[in-house]
């Protein structure tokens, strides 16, 4: 009853409409800048690709188990994929290749981790590159399990830069990140840091302006972490690498292809999945999380003078929890539904259908993808062209997704130090009692219309995902071998290096701009304005005591020396 009665007071139209008004350019132009990593649940990921390919698709075929690559067999293929580069027909691509790796003894894994914009950390082992399995498994296992694996592995987490096995540093002794535009999308650690991997912007022209936030927020978008680089949205390119990757082992067809080509399409599939949720194609989604960060930041730099008396959190931070908190919920109250549709349990009808109809494509949607691969570049870049459809159909809903949650989701959520649990980690409370406005009408409607979108987007990732299947295999029926690896080899190239070097550009304008700090890292947050606001107020307030008091005694002196005697005027007598 508290968190109603709470709720009710903090979403008081007289009180956010007046702070509103006085706060909206202040809001937007000191902010932050990251969102939740993760769309689906690792389970999600997992259910939906089992789920949407039958036994009979391309990539789950296979008698028997599959014996996982060996490191021996992982190092083959790479070495035969430097080969491929170095020896490329095309001179431009050889040469580039030659010139970033200038030997085979240079084309470690770590550097063809750093070629994949992957984590760098050699403490970390990535599955496919320099870690298989334990066990043989089934191609439906590699292809479901591979689904979740970016997710398990935090290969796009913590991207920090590394020279050999020790981090970069910069003048303060903090490790550099390797693209440092990763940080306009999340966090340097944490799951935030794989945002800028796992989520894909629309074609829209994008603004910073704050009224483009309140009235179209799908079309916000800015640059909150290094403003000398752009806002990076990968998920489209990552679903295209790990392609390109499954269709060279492929093509490899040594000992340890069956595993790596479908680990890596498995893996594909994270991205597209990612994207088919509404909230993973908009930065922000809302202006009331920059509000409710605002607001809370001014009560606590008010109180603590800025920092000075007491622990002060970055604006950013607050808004950063405040974002996540709701697309955490999001996720964790779909997954309910999506557990108990699967299990056959009453949940949400929406979901409920979506979960039955997983095999089925969507005739809406598949038309859609039919025009999008006919007009594509090249049959090769099919895995780019259906992200890219998936999140322009997305893109328009993200926005709505979060304004859903914000009205029917409990005031806790954008409260200051209250964080819903990410994925993995158990929930203390359930994330039903999180949703205050499920008994009411206008609740009930809004609850409903968010897992109207989620069902929208369970159909659109599954009918892309049997597409993608159906791409694979005919790519992989083309007659000259030997040209289609090239065609993948020279793209993989050009487009892997021109992020590697635009990465190592951005890093030395990054590292430049840091000044020697004279505070620990962890010396807290200070906002020196509040703290000289503070003192100037009560130095007036204290000038003023000081004028009251010297007049009051003033005047009782005069008092004190003829209290009741009246100065008489010329020629008056007594």
């Amino acid at each position: 009853m508290w968190a109603r009665r709470w709720d009710a007071a903090w979403k008081s139209d007289t009180v956010r409409t007046v702070l509103k008004t006085a706060t909206i350019a202040l809001v937007c132009f000191g902010l932050f800048g990251a969102t939740s990593g993760a769309a689906y649940t690792i389970r999600i990921h997992e259910e939906l690709t089992r789920r949407s390919l039958s036994d009979d698709a391309f990539l789950m075929r296979g008698q028997g188990l599959i014996v996982p690559a060996t490191t021996a067999e992982r190092t083959h293929f790479r070495r035969w994929l430097y080969e491929r580069m170095i020896n490329h027909p095309d001179v431009a691509i050889r040469t580039r290749a030659k010139n970033r790796f200038p030997t085979e003894a240079v084309f470690t894994a770590q550097a063809l981790r750093a070629l994949l914009a992957f984590n760098m950390d050699p403490k970390k082992h990535i599955y496919s590159i320099d870690r298989s399995h334990s066990e043989a498994l089934s191609a439906r296992a590699l292809v479901v399990g591979g689904s979740s694996m970016p997710d398990r592995d935090g290969r796009n987490r913590a991207r920090f830069a590394f020279e050999g096995n020790s981090p970069v540093l910069d003048k303060n002794g903090q490790p550099v990140p390797h693209d440092p535009s990763t940080l306009n999308m999340g966090r340097s650690e944490g799951l935030s840091s794989q945002a800028h991997a796992h989520y894909g912007l629309p074609d829209y022209e994008f603004s910073d302006d704050p009224q483009v936030l309140k009235e179209q927020p799908e079309r916000f978008l800015l640059k909150t972490g290094f403003p000398d680089g752009p806002v990076l949205a990968l998920a489209a390119d990552m679903a295209q690498l790990h392609t390109d990757m499954a269709l060279l082992a492929h093509l490899w067809g040594q000992s340890g292809s069956d595993y790596l080509f479908r680990t890596f399409a498995g893996q594909s599939f994270h991205y597209l999945e990612d994207v088919g949720n509404q909230i993973h194609t908009v930065q922000v989604g809302s202006y009331d999380f920059f509000f409710d960060a605002k607001l809370q930041y001014w009560w606590r730099a008010l109180i603590t003078a800025g920092g000075y008396l007491g622990p002060l959190r970055p604006f950013t931070s607050i808004g950063i929890d405040i974002l996540t908190n709701h697309h955490a919920l999001i996720e964790e109250l779909t997954a309910l539904r999506f557990y108990e549709a699967i299990a056959g349990q009453s949940g949400d009808k929406h979901i409920a259908k979506a979960v039955s109809e997983l095999a089925m494509d969507s005739p809406e949607y598949s038309a859609l993808l039919d025009d999008a691969l006919a007009s594509q570049p090249s049959p090769t870049e099919f895995a780019r062209t259906l992200t890219k459809t998936l999140i322009e159909a997305s893109a328009p809903e993200g926005a709505q997704a979060y304004q859903y949650m914000k009205t029917v989701g409990c005031g806790r959520l954008s409260i200051e130090g209250f964080k819903v649990p990410k994925d993995g980690v158990e929930w203390v409370i359930s994330a039903d009692e999180l949703v205050c406005h499920a008994d009411d009408d206008e609740g009930r409607s809004l609850l409903e219309a968010l897992y109207e979108l989620q069902a929208r987007a369970f159909r659109r990732v599954s009918t892309s995902l049997r597409r993608y299947d159906q791409e694979f295999e005919t790519v992989m029926k083309h007659r000259d071998r030997d040209a289609l690896i090239n065609e993948i080899v020279a793209r993989f190239v050009r487009e892997r290096l021109d992020l590697l070097d635009a990465s190592d550009a951005r890093r030395a304008v990054y590292i430049a701009a840091v000044t020697k700090s004279g505070s620990s890292a962890n010396g807290g947050h200070h906002d020196p304005p509040w703290l000289y606001g503070e003192i100037g107020l009560i130095g007036v307030l204290f000038l003023w005591f000081s004028w009251r008091r010297r007049k009051r005694t003033k005047d009782l002196k005069k008092d004190v020396q003829d209290p009741d005697e009246t100065p008489l005027l010329s020629g008056e007598s007594t």
